[in-house]
């Protein structure tokens, strides 16, 4: 990781940032894709290594986001929430292009569309179900992709 200074998030906080770039990060915008908090990157790598040394090939797709619009709670803002992808250039863990800000709905949605898609998605999905947790992860449950320190 390389510290990225200090920042003041959309919701008044000052933070450090560090850039996060692994093998198959994918740095899709200026607003902040690699960048994350500084408090959970050293976790970040740790996760995505553990990841590769089991099989499963995994990278961040968007991290921090320096500006923030939607209406909804998410910790992307505060650099604490990621969205993770299992291929560099590629779209986010079984993301739904049609519906890029609510996710799937819920749930047992989101797990069976992502069941459906099968392959390197549904098993990047199993291993952080599995694993993430041990790295202080959560799922924000409609959204396969995107994995915060609270699962908001």
């Amino acid at each position: 990781t390389d510290d990225q200074g200090v920042h003041t998030t959309v919701y008044g906080a000052t933070i450090r940032t560090c850039r996060v770039k692994t093998t198959y990060s994918t740095d899709k915008s200026t607003n902040g894709a690699f960048a994350v908090n500084a408090a959970i990157s050293t976790n970040i790598v740790n996760m995505f290594e553990a990841a590769n040394a089991a099989g499963i090939t995994i990278g961040l797709t968007d991290g921090m986001r320096y500006t923030f619009s939607g209406g909804y709670t998410s910790q992307h803002p505060s650099g604490l929430a990621m969205d993770i992808s299992i291929s560099k250039g590629g779209n986010p863990i079984c993301f739904n292009p049609e519906d890029n800000v609510g996710g799937w709905g819920d749930k047992d949605t989101a797990f069976r569309v992502c069941q459906q898609i099968g392959g390197a998605q549904f098993a990047a999905f199993q291993w952080l179900n599995e694993n993430a947790e041990k790295y202080g992860f959560y799922n924000y449950d409609p959204e396969p992709w995107h994995w915060s320190t609270s699962g908001k």
